[in-house]
């Protein structure tokens, strides 16, 4: 039984993590999820540094 827990767990962590990166690296799925998630709209600060973050290590990669 715990092996099933810690698999959910670890499953909701991976489903939250990219839906962040997600929303960051496109803004109409930003939307979406903030219409169905109610709470997703408390997420924005950390949404807009991941947002900038990955523009900053795009623009670094492809110089």
């Amino acid at each position: 039984m715990d092996g099933l827990l810690r698999g959910i767990l670890i499953l909701l962590f991976w489903l939250v993590l990219g839906a962040l990166v997600l929303a960051a690296v496109d803004g109409d799925a930003r939307d979406v999820l903030e219409d169905y998630i109610p709470f997703f709209d408390v997420a924005d600060p950390v949404i807009d540094w991941l947002s900038d973050f990955l523009g900053d290590l795009w623009d670094a990669v492809t110089g």
